[in-house]
């Protein structure tokens, strides 16, 4: 009896964080890499899944990789996504759901 092949799971758009830019559903340091790549090239391409937010798009109500929400997509969101990955609390404003 052959077994069944398993099925690959696919992210779909706003199940990640907007801090997961890659949306391969953790915080890690590729996405911080990521982040800092689009502040320095906002037109750079991106890498991600098909399902995914690219990375200065409205997912939601925010602003995907505007980790501090503060309304940029810059490397403050990178230091705020490395903070946050180093078990720091962020101060963030009320209604912004941070990294």
């Amino acid at each position: 009896m052959t077994p069944e092949p398993s099925a690959t799971p696919v992210p779909t758009p706003n199940t990640s964080g907007i801090g997961d830019t890659n949306c391969d559903g953790s915080l890690t340091p590729r996405d911080t890499v990521n982040l800092l790549a689009f502040a320095s090239d906002p037109n750079a391409p991106q890498t991600s899944t098909e399902a995914c937010t690219p990375i200065g798009q409205t997912e939601g109500e925010h602003v995907k990789g505007d980790v501090n929400c503060d309304g940029l997509v810059d490397a403050t969101d990178a230091l705020d996504t490395l903070l946050k990955q180093a078990g720091l609390t962020l101060s963030l404003p009320d209604g912004c759901p941070g990294p």
